[in-house]
């Protein structure tokens, strides 16, 4: 979806050539989230670097609204909002109000409703707009980024990890290596799909990932949604004959969902188990 902020460089940059340059920006990204490796030297000048790119991540005081470049750092250094690893402090990664699930599609919107709870508690037009339009520390009576002397210097927190076990993570495993095989299958063949089969892959991808972050939450629709996915999948794939193109064969696709139902539906025969229970049995 950012892609619609860089509309106007098409008045001056072929298009092939702005694709080129924002997979080329997407990859050097790759390599720079990892703790394994540190500065470039004096190429650090110049280049966003894995340190410089662990500040962005951060949540400590001095992390907060610093190194946005992707590529190149010199964008940052020139409009003041560059800032070096400082050794002393440990980074503490993610938000200032860190969530505690991982629900993929409440990650990507869950921070439209503190928006509009802020955005509420406003008593006149001007503060309801800033609300939505000015930084996400900002408050009535503060300047548009807020304030960052209010937010702790170095934030106290626990990992938010799940308590699921290993059988579960790896029947998860399966899914999200599936969903990869799938996802990367839809990018070299879309162009010669049609709206419905694209529309169709693409909610089968969505779907996945969801449950696959309500098993991760323990969520107690869990059980259902999984059900359903597996369900609905089949239906499609043997009403429509699978999608013959891909790298998973129909064949494979109906048996891999197929036991997916029988593992889900065991588990809650079990009592609305996690799904190490019926796999446990299997083995």
């Amino acid at each position: 979806m950012t892609h619609w902020f860089y509309l106007p460089i098409c008045l001056l940059i072929p298009t092939s050539q702005f694709l080129v340059h924002c997979e080329l920006n997407f990859l050097y990204q790759f390599w720079i989230h990892t703790e394994l490796l540190g500065d470039l030297g004096p190429l650090g000048f110049i280049f966003n670097t894995a340190s410089h790119h662990k500040v962005h991540h951060g949540a400590n005081r001095y992390c907060l609204d610093k190194n946005y470049g992707g590529f190149l750092c010199i964008w940052d250094r020139m409009f003041g909002t560059f800032q070096e690893e400082l050794a002393s402090e440990e980074i503490v990664y993610g938000l200032v109000d860190q969530p505690k699930f991982f629900d993929v599609l409440k990650h990507q919107l869950f921070y439209f409703k503190l928006l509009h709870q802020k955005a509420a508690s406003t008593k006149s037009w001007s503060d309801w707009c800033k609300a939505w339009l000015a930084g996400p520390g900002w408050f009535p009576g503060l300047g548009r980024l807020g304030n960052n002397d209010l937010v702790d210097k170095i934030p106290k927190r626990n990992k938010h990890r799940t308590s699921v076990p290993l059988s579960t993570h790896l029947y998860l495993i399966v899914q999200v290596v599936g969903v990869l095989l799938i996802h990367d299958d839809l990018g070299r063949f879309q162009e010669g799909m049609t709206w419905g089969g694209i529309s169709l892959i693409s909610l089968f991808i969505f779907w996945t990932l969801a449950s696959v972050g309500l098993h991760y939450d323990q969520h107690p629709l869990t059980g259902v949604v999984e059900i359903v996915r597996c369900l609905v999948s089949l239906l499609v794939s043997y009403s429509t004959g699978g999608w013959t193109e891909g790298s998973i064969p129909p064949a494979l696709f109906s048996l891999w969902m197929a036991v997916s139902l029988i593992l889900t539906a065991t588990s809650l025969q079990g009592g609305n188990k996690p799904l190490d229970a019926a796999l446990s049995k299997k083995q």
